[in-house]
């Protein structure tokens, strides 16, 4: 009886060296992925903007149409914070492609 417990916790023990190397190599595979994630991400992409960035160069009107400001008065809103004590202050400015709208 005492050799047939010996050779359960032998086995026992064994199944969780497995389990222990398992797991991490997982945890290593997953670091270095990582890693290497944030490297290439670090330093990648500086050579060429990307497309999205060429677009956004370019002026959304033409030159020749005239736009024009429109200040807005500054509004001040409650948050919903429970204390009521956090506030925001905006001011708002459009711009128009028609003078009338001013």
């Amino acid at each position: 009886m005492a050799d047939d417990k010996k050779n359960d916790e032998a086995q026992g023990e064994g199944k969780s060296n497995k389990m222990m190397i398992i797991i991490i190599a997982i945890a290593a595979i997953v670091i270095l992925g990582g890693g290497g994630t944030a490297a290439v991400m670090l330093m990648g992409g500086k050579d060429a903007p990307p497309p999205a960035a060429a677009e956004q160069e370019t002026p959304a009107a033409p030159a020749s149409e005239a736009s024009y400001l429109v200040n807005m008065d500054s509004f001040v809103c409650n948050l919903a914070d429970p204390k009521g004590d956090r506030f925001m202050k905006a001011t708002l400015r459009i711009v128009v492609s028609d003078e009338s709208l001013t």
